[in-house]
């Protein structure tokens, strides 16, 4: 049964021995049983298996390829168009040079066609929560070539990422070589790309579509063309809230290089660039983008032009804007001002993409960050007059914050004459005698609790 009923008429022309079709370490294929990914011949399978590049996959192990060639799935003519959840699962040191496997080369497909190198050649479908380790990937003939696939078509990938390995092509991209009217979401790579015409440290070239909430540390060299440390090429793209701090590396004067885009025809929202670039004097090079074409929007981006002095954040433009210095960048201040959406605020929206540690590090999106403990803020001391033998206090815990979200409960503990209190509200209303009191708040926020900060409370006449 095909995950998305997927009924196409192809033809199949087996090479060598005779595969048994279905046959993965469990499952039927259907979203609600999906086959199990578990072992190299269950991959080697899927690439050898047409008839299956529809229905849906979960991978259930870790994989290590050990530097094999592995066949690609997916070509243009019949791409992957079913839906793979990777389950955070890694597959380590597979080699890919865009060859199909001799038990899946369709006859509509002609033999001279450039090979598109990647685990997938092809994609349409989903593809999500997938790791790619030590990959290495070329493409021949003029290929494109991405360590996860070398076209996405309409297709989405969603939380996958890649670790170390270099990819090299006509349009190379650390995951991806060619994105066209894809949706890219939440997408890391760290590796080697050298590409022939479009270079991108996480996708080579992209037509359309949508990338958000991705980021890349790559080595990006280009032979020529278009670079950028996310992405090479984008025409009619939306880039948001994406960030690139690789290094660029270009001995070519007609290249067009961008820390985040190098040629960019869309619009590039809330991203920066931490790059650090070797380069030889190039008309269009930028911290943020190499080269914005007319029509083309870039808005509230940054770069830190102390990694490069020398540069512009737009090649061939004197535009300041996007100008920022790494204090700058580390500074929650700053960056709230830009208009980007903290996830310890709510001026600028409510989806807290980002996280700033102030003074410290430079802006990391949310999601890298995983869940970390909420930080409890009890208040400044108190000195309340007294009206009696016992006095109304208010106690204030709403400066309490959570990098990952909102806080769910509000603890707050002390002892008087022996006997432990509690209060549950941020903002309690209780009676304290005559002393000084030491009250102290944990927050919870569903899954963590925060260390305790305390609050001293003197009450006298």
């Amino acid at each position: 049964m095909s995950c998305f009923d997927l009924r196409n008429i192809m033809v199949v022309v087996c090479l060598g021995e005779a595969l048994t079709w279905g046959a993965y370490s469990g499952g039927n294929g259907s979203l609600d049983d999906p086959y199990e990914l578990a072992t190299e011949i269950d991959w080697r399978h899927l690439a050898a298996s047409p008839v299956d590049w529809g229905d849906c996959f979960v991978a259930v192990n870790d994989v290590d390829f050990q530097a094999g060639l592995m066949p690609v799935i997916g070509t243009t003519k019949i791409p992957f168009s079913g839906q793979i959840d990777g389950q955070g699962r890694s597959l380590s040191h597979l080699i890919s040079d865009g060859r199909l496997d001799p038990n899946a080369i369709l006859l509509a497909t002609p033999l001279n066609n450039p090979r598109r190198g990647g685990l997938f050649g092809s994609i349409t479908g989903v593809v999500m929560d997938l790791v790619l380790v030590e990959p290495v990937i070329t493409a021949t003939n003029s290929g494109n070539a991405g360590a996860l696939a070398a076209l996405v078509d309409g297709g989405q990938v969603l939380g996958c990422h890649v670790e170390g390995g270099k990819v090299l092509g006509r349009s190379a991209g650390g995951l991806i070589g060619w994105a066209q009217s894809a949706e890219v979401e939440a997408c890391t790579a760290q590796t080697f790309v050298v590409g022939q015409l479009n270079s991108g440290g996480l996708i080579g070239a992209m037509q359309g579509g949508t990338i958000s909430q991705c980021k890349t540390q790559a080595w990006v060299v280009p032979e020529d063309g278009h670079a950028g440390g996310l992405i090479g090429l984008a025409n009619g793209a939306f880039v948001k809230d994406c960030y690139s701090e690789g290094t660029l590396v270009c001995t070519h004067e007609d290249v067009i290089l961008g820390g985040v885009v190098g040629y960019n025809g869309g619009t590039i929202v809330n991203c920066y660039g931490n790059n650090s670039f070797f380069i030889r004097t190039l008309q269009y090079s930028g911290g943020v983008i190499g080269r914005n074409t007319s029509g083309a929007h870039a808005w509230t981006c940054l770069w830190n032009q102390d990694k490069s002095p020398d540069l512009q954040a737009v090649g061939g433009s004197s535009d300041i804007r996007f100008n920022a210095t790494t204090q700058e960048l580390m500074s929650m201040d700053f960056v709230q001002k830009q208009g980007w959406d903290l996830a310890y605020e709510v001026d600028n929206g409510s989806e807290d993409i980002w996280v700033v540690d102030d003074g410290v590090d430079v802006p990391r999106l949310r999601w890298e960050k995983g869940n970390t403990a909420p930080v409890a803020a009890a208040g400044p001391d108190q000195a309340v007059k007294a009206t009696g033998s016992s006095t109304w206090v208010v106690l204030n815990g709403t400066g309490s914050y959570d990098y990952d979200g909102d806080i769910e409960q509000w603890q707050w503990t002390w002892t008087v004459d022996g006997v432990e209190y509690q209060a549950v509200e941020a903002r309690p209303l209780l009676t304290l005698p005559l002393g000084i009191h030491e009250i102290e708040l944990r927050v919870y926020d569903g899954e963590l609790w925060s260390e305790p900060d305390t609050v001293n409370i003197l009450v006298s006449y």
